[in-house]
């Protein structure tokens, strides 16, 4: 009888092992996978605010456009790009942030050539 509880004992242990190991591999390959997922939206976010700006100044030069109009340009052409990465407030507050600091930049500049004359 001893013998079978030794054996038990030994085949739970076995089997607890392999499943720890099957557990640990799973949990490795999760994390691998999240770390690239992260790494694509890194890059997507970088290429969705430099698509953007470029948009923003194409959009600028559009002289009979209205700033609702300039803005819809923008945001429609930033969706074909987004991937469902952002949704479409957040684009519009990423736009709102880059034309915000475009025009903060621009007013610095006339301030410094205006003074500097």
């Amino acid at each position: 009888m001893e013998k079978y509880v030794e054996i038990a004992t030994g085949a739970i242990y076995i089997l607890a092992s392999i499943c720890f190991l099957v557990f640990s591999f799973y949990k490795a390959l999760k994390a691998k996978k999240q770390e690239e997922v992260e790494r694509l939206k890194g890059e997507t976010a970088s290429l969705v605010r430099s698509t953007a700006m470029e948009l923003i100044q194409k959009a600028e030069e559009f002289k009979n456009y209205t700033g609702e109009e300039k803005f819809n340009f923008v945001l429609t052409r930033l969706k074909q790009l987004n991937q469902n990465l952002y949704g479409e407030t957040e684009l519009g507050n990423i736009i709102n942030e880059l034309v915000e600091m475009s025009n903060n930049v621009n007013i610095e500049k006339k301030g410094t050539n205006n003074n500097g004359k």
